[in-house]
């Protein structure tokens, strides 16, 4: 899998997904919590939001739950520093580390895992989907591309050159 989107945090949320196959609210922190693959918005009241994911089940019962707590996509104050390119790819091919989640174009997290994203045939893709009840994610997706295999090194550089362009995202 890899997925790519443009985006803007727009207001105070926290604990809310922004994008994903999940009906989660709150913390992806175990296999029997009700995701396949995720991105959250966690804890938006400590200097800058945080993006806390991506989340991601697998069929081997492996879990990753990558934090971080750049705030180089977005500053608290105002709400404004977007839009920001998303880069996420997961193959259960590729060597360690094969879960990688990128801003603008550079690496912030990466994990190894084994096995196939966990299926969840009941759960629907969604976008600014469920949170803590401090209302749903609210910002804008600009652009959004997923495919369903890893995207080679060469044409994820030509999508994310292309985007940042478009999107006029500095590095």
């Amino acid at each position: 899998m890899t997925v790519y989107a443009v985006l803007y945090q727009t207001a105070f949320n926290h604990f809310s997904n922004i994008f994903g196959k999940s009906n989660l609210i709150g913390w992806a922190n175990n296999n029997s919590s009700d995701f396949a693959w995720m991105l959250n918005m966690h804890r938006a009241d400590f200097s800058g939001h945080k993006i806390w994911g991506p989340a991601l089940n697998t069929s081997t019962g492996g879990n990753s739950y990558m934090t971080t707590n750049n705030t180089a996509i977005w500053t608290h104050d105002g709400f404004t520093g977007g839009p920001s390119l998303i880069g996420i790819t997961y193959s259960s091919f590729a060597d360690s580390p094969n879960f990688i989640f990128k801003i603008n174009g550079n690496v912030v997290r990466s994990s190894g895992l084994t096995g196939s994203i966990k299926e969840a045939p009941d759960l629907d893709f969604v976008i600014g989907s469920q949170s803590n009840g401090q209302n749903r994610w609210r910002g804008k997706i600009s652009e959004f591309i997923i495919f369903d295999q890893s995207v080679d090194d060469w044409n994820d550089t030509l999508l994310e050159n292309y985007l940042k362009g478009k999107w006029k995202i500095g590095s």
